[in-house]
């Protein structure tokens, strides 16, 4: 009888831990971390149309102006991609793997998300020595800012974190042989450099402040860092919830 109740209490003390493990495992799963992004893309696009917003993320502009590049179509076929991913991920991939995709995980990764967003906000007043001073100028006023902090979110992560740091690390590992330490830290530095930098170029940058390039620089680095721990849908949703905030308190990111 002592025994039993012995491992009765073990078993009730473990069920915390094995649920937050769980958690953390899943959401980074890319099946999974690809049914919690698509919304963002999916609102962001919806809302484009929906309110007929002037104004477009710049990266989003980026990649929307290559495709239009390579055929005025390929933006249609990238749509019907992301369509049969959502697709793939959510019937085909759960029946062959163990691991699948859970919409239950959307509070706990959204709880997640805004802990890490709202830690990003003093960082900006201590990353500009004080002096931070960056207002989102956008001509259909804050719903048009949380509109844009959806394409932000998704597309800065897509290219910068993403495309840059984890491509860029992939690259120079197999590419150039180098030390996954050494690629990863070189694919860190550019990636961030990138991420502050192009917030100044094309038509809508701003005019350059070294106080809100290093701003920009850090949060880069911290978003790399964030992407690379707990994966994509943690960055892209803390990335957005923090623009969203900082649409709401005048300034942003």
């Amino acid at each position: 009888m002592p025994a039993k109740t012995k491992h009765a209490v073990k078993e009730k003390r473990s069920v915390v831990p094995r649920w937050l493990g769980s958690y953390v495992g899943a959401v980074r799963d890319v099946p999974t971390a690809v049914l919690l992004t698509v919304p963002v893309l999916l609102l962001y696009e919806a809302g484009l149309i929906v309110f007929r917003a002037r104004n477009q993320n710049a990266a989003d502009a980026w990649v929307k102006h290559v495709l239009h590049g390579i055929s005025p179509k390929a933006w249609l076929v990238v749509n019907a991609l992301v369509l049969v991913a959502v697709l793939v991920c959510a019937f085909i991939v759960p029946k062959r793997t163990t691991k699948a995709p859970r919409f239950g995980l959307v509070l706990p990764l959204l709880v997640e998300s805004s802990a890490w967003a709202t830690a990003l906000l003093p960082l900006a007043a201590v990353a500009s020595f004080g002096g931070l001073s960056m207002v989102v100028a956008t001509p259909g006023g804050r719903l048009e800012g949380a509109l844009l902090s959806l394409g932000a979110g998704f597309y800065e992560e897509l290219v910068f974190r993403l495309g840059c740091f984890y491509g860029g690390t992939h690259l120079l590992k197999t590419v150039f042989r180098a030390e996954p330490v050494v690629a990863a830290g070189v694919a860190f530095a550019v990636s961030s450099l990138l991420f502050a930098g192009y917030h100044h170029v094309g038509p809508g940058g701003e005019p350059f402040e070294s106080t809100v390039f290093v701003f920009r620089f850090v949060a880069g680095g911290l978003l790399a860092g964030l992407f690379a721990a707990r994966g994509f849908a943690v960055a892209v949703w803390t990335h957005v919830i923090y623009d969203v905030i900082c649409v709401f308190r005048g300034a942003g990111a």
